[in-house]
């Protein structure tokens, strides 16, 4: 690369978008991060759920079975 060749300097509208485009890319980055934790979230109380129900399903079917 040639390093007398000039520079390609961003106008002061492209700054300002491109400063724009990385707000936006974090705020995605950081979108996508919370649900990703969301998801992992539902997913563990659904497992927990699901464990207190079968649970309860088999104290019923104990019960039953003593009566």
């Amino acid at each position: 690369m040639d390093n007398n060749a000039p520079k390609a300097e961003l106008s002061d509208l492209d700054r300002e978008t491109l400063d724009r485009l990385i707000k936006m890319r974090d705020t995605l980055v950081n979108i996508s991060g919370n649900l990703r934790e969301l998801l992992f979230q539902m997913e563990t109380s659904m497992k927990q759920n699901a464990e207190i129900e079968a649970d309860g399903v088999l104290q019923r079917l104990k019960d039953k079975k003593l009566e």
